[in-house]
């Protein structure tokens, strides 16, 4: 089985901001009824990664939206119980998680989920190979920044396709240069 694509796919307000102050993304409520390719994308998912705010994000949505998918919480806290025995808490660096994960028998992509420091972290590990970026026409004003200013160097990015939708969302779909390529 080849390695997996590390792949992100995630929706920012026009002026950067993956949710609210509070962590809410109500704002893209009106954006739901527009087919975006999302059923197509998590069919090719083997492994979902996520950080403990986004998955706790996840959970008071409802209904647990990623089936069977084996899932990877980034936390050093315990999960809550009744959860799906597909999701997994896990500690430690993304470096010394990446070997485990690259090991393993993923039927599919790796998607890197959120929130924007997790993202930000496989971005400045050289992990990441395409960012999906769906830009909102929605100026939030504040918020949880898609990339939160930490330093480090970060990948060269190349467009490889951008398809805008009716309502004014745009589809950015970007492939990374990873280290040493």
């Amino acid at each position: 089985m080849p390695a997996p694509r590390f792949r992100a796919y995630i929706a920012a307000s026009l002026d950067g901001f993956i949710a609210d102050p509070r962590g809410g993304v109500g704002w893209l409520d009106p954006f739901n009824q527009q087919e975006y390719g999302y059923d197509a994308f998590l069919a090719g998912i083997g492994l979902i990664i996520t950080g403990r705010a986004t998955f706790d994000d996840c959970l008071r949505l409802g209904d647990w939206p990623y089936g069977e998918i084996p899932v990877l919480v980034l936390t050093h806290r315990p999960l809550p119980d009744g959860l799906p025995p597909t999701v997994q808490a896990v500690q430690g660096s993304i470096d010394t998680l990446l070997p485990s994960i690259e090991t393993r028998s993923v039927p599919g992509d790796v998607w890197i989920l959120g929130g924007g420091r997790v993202l930000g972290e496989f971005f400045r590990a050289g992990r990441v190979d395409s960012l999906e970026l769906f830009v909102m026409p929605v100026l939030l004003g504040e918020g949880i920044p898609l990339f939160p200013v930490t330093g480090g160097t970060l990948p060269e990015l190349t467009l490889h396709a951008a398809t805008p939708y009716e309502n004014g969302v745009v589809q950015l779909h970007y492939q990374v240069k990873r280290r040493g390529n």
